[in-house]
């Protein structure tokens, strides 16, 4: 599904581009930075979305993808 929505509302995204493409601290601050959400508000998605995901940057000469999943420890 594409959507306008770059908001992320839980972080974990817009820490990870900090890390990459801060002008202060990033590793890569002239990176192209493409951003591709798979999962909604509630960190739940459908795996044909990440394979949509996979396969943009794929067709889209896009050399490092970042995937960082989390799976909630139900203990």
């Amino acid at each position: 599904m594409e959507d306008e929505n770059l908001y992320d509302q839980n972080g974990h995204g817009t820490q990870m581009f900090s890390v990459v493409h801060s002008s202060d601290f990033g590793i890569s601050p002239n990176a192209n930075v493409y951003i591709l959400k798979v999962l909604d508000k509630d960190c739940k998605g459908h795996t044909e979305d990440i394979i949509d995901a996979i396969n943009y940057c794929i067709n889209n000469n896009i050399h490092i993808i970042n995937m960082s999943f989390a799976i909630p420890n139900n203990n």
